[in-house]
């Protein structure tokens, strides 16, 4: 649910699962950081963007956080498309 920039420099994947958990709030800039690193992917798959610690009842929650991570790909690269699975 992290990475370390350095260990990704010089990569230009055209498609990039990205940890989108909420947990990435606590490390400054994760996405805008993330996408300049990784030179713009065409592509963001969100992975782990989930809270398991919340019931099925909090889905609201859920698009919410879903939502969010959208706008932080899209205001660091507005080309990026992202593909996220419905819920339910």
């Amino acid at each position: 649910m992290n990475y370390i920039e350095r260990e990704i420099v010089g990569l230009e994947p055209d498609v990039v699962l990205v940890g989108a958990a909420a947990s990435r709030k606590e490390i400054h800039d994760y996405s805008g950081r993330l996408m300049r690193a990784l030179h713009f992917p065409a592509l963001v798959l969100p992975t782990h963007w989930d809270n398991l610690r919340l019931r099925l009842r909090h889905l609201s929650s859920l698009r919410l956080m879903r939502c969010i991570f959208l706008e932080e790909i899209k205001a660091a690269s507005p080309k990026t498309r992202v593909i996220t699975h419905k819920i339910f």
